[in-house]
């Protein structure tokens, strides 16, 4: 019997929203927080994250698909036996399957997960404290703030720099299980992790660093105490040098093609860089500092400090994006009907912030 760990630093790159759902007068929407008022990423949050990852990459190393890729119609076609059967992919094998039945065995009704995800406690730069970010709903329509849905709405966030200690236990793994596991963590060494909310608006990533696999043998009685004596049993257990690198190599070894895989499996992914530049002035407010300063705006910086760099906010460049892209979509539709009925059953662009009727083909097409 052998204890396994892994601890590793997760780094936020940018800012970071880890919501409650729950806010004060200060704020629509806290950050989390443990019960002694520590910020933390639950558990739960990096264990998803983790396996949304681990899903799409696992066909590459030759498990079968997840059915949570499955569409419908393959899903229909399996008996009443199979479907309430485990999955029997790798995923479901190391973080447990999503709906475990009743049966006299895992191969019938499944088991729980296999990875524990430690909440992952937050220590802030120095000098550096959350702050509230403003956002604003814009009506398509009329092309200012929506006032008359109220669609405004802000929040608490971590700054940049924040780290977060990560631990990760795994029990009764196999060697699948570890492989499927260390590529998941190189993605995020790489700097693909994105935890938290509004991550499509510039917050949430994080890059992984000083990751270290822990393994302890507890068939060894004087090691078996010092696992029980402690509250912190990593502390005692020894690092294995290279795990990740020599996992990594194993896995390029069994890379599958990805030409022939399904739609729901990970085959590349892109990266854009641009510059933009702009022609004359231009205003950002960050209210909370505006508040504090006495001024009635004040440029939006990375830090709170005379050494800050002011930034662009994701969401900010996420909605021009996006009116563009819908008012090409509106108009290329447009172009294909005839009345506004037919408008109305093909526009693929909506108007979010404006409730109509409900029962409407598009509800929220009727203000456009």
């Amino acid at each position: 019997m052998r204890y396994r760990a892994i601890r590793g630093e997760l780094v936020a790159r940018t800012s970071i929203h880890l919501g409650t759902g729950e806010g004060n007068d200060t704020t629509d929407d806290l950050c989390r927080r443990d019960v002694e008022g520590n910020f933390i990423i639950p558990g739960t949050a990096i264990g998803g994250a983790l396996r949304a990852i681990a899903t799409r990459l696992a066909p590459r190393l030759g498990s079968p698909v997840c059915r949570a890729l499955w569409t419908q119609e393959e899903l229909s076609k399996l008996s009443d036996r199979d479907r309430n059967r485990p999955c029997g992919c790798w995923v479901c094998h190391l973080f447990g399957d999503v709906n475990p039945t009743e049966g006299d065995s895992e191969e019938e009704g499944g088991r729980a997960s296999r990875l524990f995800v430690a909440h992952a406690k937050a220590s802030l730069p120095l000098n550096k404290t959350p702050r509230i970010r403003d956002g604003v709903g814009i009506d398509r329509a009329t092309r200012t703030a929506a006032r008359a849905t109220a669609v405004k709405f802000d929040m608490e966030v971590l700054p940049k720099g924040t780290m977060f200690d990560l631990r990760l236990e795994l029990e009764d793994t196999n060697e699948n299980d570890e492989l499927l596991l260390a590529v998941v963590l190189a993605e995020w060494e790489a700097g693909r992790a994105w935890i938290g909310g509004c991550r499509a608006r510039g917050l949430g990533a994080f890059d992984l660093k000083n990751v270290k696999f822990l393994e302890q043998d507890l068939s060894n009685a004087e090691e078996l105490l010092k696992f029980l004596n402690t509250d912190e049993p990593w502390v005692n257990a020894s690092e294995q040098k290279d795990w990740l690198a020599t996992q990594l190599e194993k896995a390029r070894k069994r890379i599958q093609p990805g030409t022939a895989c399904h739609e729901g499996v990970a085959r590349s992914f892109v990266t854009m860089q641009f510059n933009l530049k702009i022609h004359g002035p231009f205003l950002t407010n960050d209210t909370t500092t505006a508040v504090r300063s006495g001024f009635d705006s004040v440029p939006f910086l990375d830090v709170v400090s005379q050494n800050g760099k002011s930034i662009l906010q994701g969401s900010t460049l996420r909605g021009l994006l996006r009116s563009h892209a819908e008012r090409i979509a509106r108009t290329l539709t447009t172009l294909e009907v005839s009345d506004p009925n037919e408008f109305l059953e093909k526009c693929p662009a909506c108007n979010p912030v404006e409730s109509g009727n409900e029962n409407a083909p598009l509800a929220n097409c009727d203000t456009l």
